[in-house]
């Protein structure tokens, strides 16, 4: 019975003989899969437009890609043994498959897996013999993974075997459309992804049944690993992508009714757009966009959480996409914008992404809220403008207090509660929180929330900057 090995290229490639044969689970493949499978491998492989391409990325040097074997008999001799090796007896002296434990019944180097040294090298083996040990089944696996990873070279592997079979479905079906295009036309172009790597990631994890579920437990989430592997002779790589639990249940999260719409338009208007080039317009052709910026900064998070936040939910302006022709993050806009800044949104983001302190996130929402009403109540369009663009530390506590002590004058109760100020700005009193900037962005992102559903902002849109005119500093 076949089942998966935990190793992300066997199991992409059961994953996608699984796919081949129309069936759900690896353990209901029989020998006629594996066949179907293994023949349609010879015949495609050794032929345009894969032939190249396997031979130089995936599996440099092997005898069934190689385009100096001019005849299918000299091919058919150099396939035989490694795509239908699982109709072969191992030998009384066979050691044990690495991935799945059945005896072996070949040892194999880079040429038929990839990141593997060549033949006779014996370094980082086991007992100072070259190669790994592989059984039949496992070796057909191998030589069909690139036929369920993105752009043939994109492997994704996870802890959900629903989410392993549906990237390496998708990858399969995308994949064989495209050679047939490619062997009718002769155009080899057929074979690129419609998508960027890291984008067509994403976007085929939200595209799964598994995301799709409302009121997802912890214990349903998962995380996934995206491997981009070269074996390319002369260039070997690996780039590896990781979206952890907590990203997948924010993500998951977005689905929900009270968030989706909000969260599509903001998806959309990440993708990039045309660049104004007479090139362009020479072609005459439809302009697709292949990136959406919002779905490759998400496989940077934790680490970009703070300037995530602030360009997607605050809607500001990304300085550095400035020298982009197609970036649509230019032109963010909270003044154009407004109506997409949620605090429901952020909030999920905070507690799934930041693992941020509910009463901190609360205190947050309540000083956002009172500021906003303070705004609306007394007009004070100076106080909502400095507020917004304030970039120093001391500049910021200065602005609050002077707000505070306009409302003493007017017999009106303080604004802000001591406690509630050293829980949003300061780790103790006179000392800055070393992140009190995204604290500024996200008390904003609830005022200007607030301030827009009170009507006031769209009246005082003149008072929120275009752009920031300079990136961000380290300055307090």
């Amino acid at each position: 019975m076949l089942k998966y090995t935990n190793h992300p290229l066997v199991d992409t490639g059961l994953a996608t003989i699984t796919a081949y044969a129309e069936k759900d689970e690896p353990y209901e493949l029989d020998e006629a899969d594996l066949e179907a499978m293994a023949d349609y491998i010879a015949k495609n492989y050794t032929k345009p437009p894969l032939i190249g391409f396997i031979h130089g990325a995936v599996f440099p040097n092997s005898g069934y890609t190689n385009p100096g074997l001019k005849t299918e008999q000299d091919r058919r001799d150099r396939f035989g043994p490694i795509l239908y090796g699982y109709r072969r007896s191992p030998p009384p002296e066979a050691k044990t498959c690495v991935f799945c434990g059945k005896p072996a019944i070949e040892q194999v180097a880079r040429d038929y897996f990839p990141l593997l040294t060549g033949r006779g090298v014996i370094n980082f083996y086991p007992e100072g013999d070259w190669g790994m040990p592989v059984c039949g089944t496992c070796l057909l696996a191998i030589q069909a993974y690139p036929l369920g990873s993105g752009g043939l070279l994109l492997v994704v592997d996870s802890d959900n075997p629903e989410i392993k079979a549906h990237f390496a479905r998708r990858f399969l079906d995308y994949n064989l459309r495209a050679i047939n295009l490619a062997q009718a036309g002769g155009d080899k172009a057929a074979l690129r992804p419609e998508f960027s790597q890291r984008t067509l990631l994403v976007k085929t994890l939200l595209d799964a049944r598994a995301m799709q579920k409302e009121n997802v437990a912890l214990k349903e989430l998962f995380s996934i690993t995206a491997y981009q592997v070269s074996n390319s002779g002369q260039s070997p790589s690996l780039e590896i992508y990781h979206l952890p639990m907590q990203v997948i249940g924010f993500l998951t999260d977005m689905n929900l009714a009270k968030y989706h719409t909000d969260w599509r338009t903001i998806v959309n208007r990440a993708w990039e757009v045309e660049p104004k080039t007479k090139r362009t317009k020479k072609k005459g052709e439809p302009f697709k966009p292949r990136r959406n910026y919002l779905y490759e900064d998400i496989l940077n998070l934790p680490n970009n959480a703070d300037r995530f936040i602030r360009t997607y939910f605050l809607r500001m302006a990304l300085y550095y996409a400035r020298n982009s022709k197609n970036d649509p993050r230019d032109n963010y806009s909270t003044k154009e914008e407004s109506g997409l800044v949620s605090w429901g949104i952020t909030e999920k983001f905070l507690r799934r992404i930041m693992h941020m302190d509910k009463e901190r996130t609360e205190q947050m929402k309540k000083l956002g809220d009172t500021l906003a009403d303070y705004v609306k109540a007394q007009n004070d369009r100076r106080f909502f403008r400095e507020f917004f663009t304030v970039k120093r530390y001391d500049s910021l506590r200065t602005i609050l207090i002077k707000a505070d002590l306009a409302q003493a004058k007017n017999g009106q109760a303080p604004l802000i509660a001591f406690d509630t100020y050293i829980s949003v700005f300061e780790d103790g009193e006179d000392l800055a929180r070393t992140d009190w900037r995204l604290a500024r962005d996200l008390v904003l992102i609830r005022m200007v929330e607030r301030l827009y559903e009170l009507k006031w902002l769209g009246e005082n849109t003149d008072i929120i900057p275009d752009k920031d005119e300079e990136p961000e500093t380290n300055e307090d």
